[in-house]
């Protein structure tokens, strides 16, 4: 299971929430390398209630930026270096409950990705 949200207040934020358990971190770890080693450069995670789009852009190395475009719709712009620092996080996460964090900036203070921790049907 994986699954992503924006939400108002959380952990007293605006905050991008991506969340799932072991095999939604595999999954995600997986898609993240395919932004890195293939002609592709965007995928997209989470359901209905809301999608989420990264996509992987030439930038500078920190380039990492959030546009909400709607409650259902998000968009992450983010560079080759932000990629790799995000897969690097989500690695450990594969074997562990826990999360961690991806600096933002835009429609968001912050990303946290997170294995374990919250309910399917968070909203």
């Amino acid at each position: 299971m994986l699954k992503a949200g924006v939400f108002d207040n959380f952990k007293d934020a605006k905050t991008l929430l991506i969340w799932g358990d072991q095999s939604g971190m595999t999954i995600l770890d997986d898609r993240l390398s395919q932004l890195q080693h293939t002609n592709r450069r965007e995928l997209t995670i989470g359901d209905d209630m809301c999608r989420l789009t990264i996509r992987q852009v030439v930038a500078c190395s920190d380039y990492s930026f959030l546009s909400v475009k709607s409650a259902q719709k998000a968009r992450w712009d983010c560079s080759d270096d932000v990629v790799n620092f995000a897969k690097g996080l989500v690695r450990p996460l594969i074997d562990q409950a826990g999360h961690q964090f991806v600096p933002v900036s835009g429609d968001a203070e912050q990303i946290i990705i997170s294995c374990n921790e919250y309910p399917f049907n968070l909203r």
